[in-house]
């Protein structure tokens, strides 16, 4: 392989600080990874509501709902299903599929769900019409394991 040909075909290359401090200085740096990091759990947990106006539905979120809140908040987005996954592990969170033929995933507070799921159940019934009043509470993460 001649010289010139493989120098073409470089990939990547290590990057000076000096122009790693250039790139952080632009003003589109926020579109760019150097910003993000990855929320704590009482973070992420901050993302579910603790109750609703009308609907249960208003208070569960699907997962494009999770990653749309990561990148508005500087999150980095790829962690929003694996934080996702470790909250319903621990029982912090859960999920239910949601109406409909195709079934969208919806996770929220474990007394949420319940009203969502009740709500479901008495559809077509004289309980649809009754209000329901649900505020849940946020449970505190697991200490980490070591």
């Amino acid at each position: 392989m001649p010289a010139a040909l493989s120098a073409s075909r470089q990939f990547w290359r290590e990057v000076s600080q000096s122009e790693l401090a250039a790139a952080r200085e632009q003003p589109d740096a926020a579109e760019a990874r150097f910003g993000r990091h990855k929320p704590t759990m009482e973070e992420f947990l901050k993302l579910f509501p603790t109750s609703f106006k009308k609907e249960p539905r208003e208070a569960l979120l699907s997962g494009d709902q999770v990653k749309a809140a990561f990148l508005s908040l500087g999150w980095h987005r790829d962690l929003y299903k694996g934080m996702s996954d470790k909250a319903e592990a621990d029982g912090i969170i859960r999920r239910v599929s949601g109406e409909g033929r195709g079934g969208q995933i919806l996770r929220g507070l474990p007394e949420i769900l319940a009203a969502y799921t009740a709500r479901r159940e008495e559809k077509g019934s004289m309980m649809e019409d009754v209000p329901l009043k649900v505020t849940a509470k946020r449970r505190k993460p697991p200490p980490k394991q070591r």
